[in-house]
């Protein structure tokens, strides 16, 4: 999940923002997984 990319990215006494970019393809499988969550 996001938050789970999140958490393991961020580490203690970080002082900036985490960013998450989700990249997909049109059309495809993982694009429909992601639209019905």
């Amino acid at each position: 999940t996001d938050n789970q990319c999140v958490d393991r990215a961020y580490r203690i006494g970080q002082l900036k923002d985490v960013l998450v970019y989700r990249l997909m393809t049109c059309g495809t499988i993982e694009e429909k997984i992601y639209k019905m969550q």
